[in-house]
């Protein structure tokens, strides 16, 4: 009778330590040095973490992990008007980072769309005041003023725009 008491005091204290064991991993979380993480309790935003390992309350705390470093998006366009109403296709490589994760991920659905959004509006504006042979004989021009006027919309989520690219 004693052992059998004795086996089952053991069991329990070797869960109790399971159960420990795995709150304590719980609350920490180790964000990379590209990211920061965002950091809410139960549903509620919190704060932005940085990179390393950070305290989290165990079981109510998440952690959203956000890429910080540079991001490409090619689009394509098969239907641009130019000045003349002749069609153009061609494509632009916009480079992106995220500069305010809060801002980018939680004040917009999907900060992907609001870059392709900002840079197809822009593209489709400035096309409309060129024709073709002046679309590739100021190219340089017409990539700084696509990556301005694509960043005065990305800019208040959060995003910044490094480099816009055309290609034929």
């Amino acid at each position: 009778m004693a052992e059998t008491s004795l086996v089952a005091i053991v069991i329990m204290v070797i869960v109790i330590m399971i159960i420990m064991f795995a709150l304590m991993a719980s609350a920490f979380a180790i964000i990379k040095p590209n990211e920061q993480g965002l950091y809410s309790r139960m549903g509620r935003f919190i704060g932005v973490l940085s990179p390393g390992m950070n305290f989290i309350t165990p079981l109510v705390g998440e952690v959203k992990r956000v890429d910080m470093s540079m991001q490409s998006l090619t689009l394509s366009f098969d239907d641009l008007l130019s000045d003349k109403s002749t069609r153009l296709a061609l494509k632009m490589n916009v480079h992106y980072r995220i500069t305010d994760p809060k801002k980018a991920v939680i004040e917009t659905p999907n900060y992907i769309d609001v870059v392709k959004q900002a840079a197809e509006t822009s593209i489709r504006l400035l096309m409309r005041s060129l024709d073709e042979d002046q679309v590739w004989a100021n190219s340089n021009r017409i990539k700084e003023t696509l990556r301005a006027e694509t960043e005065k919309t990305t800019s208040k989520y959060g995003i910044a725009i490094s480099i816009v690219e055309l290609l034929p």
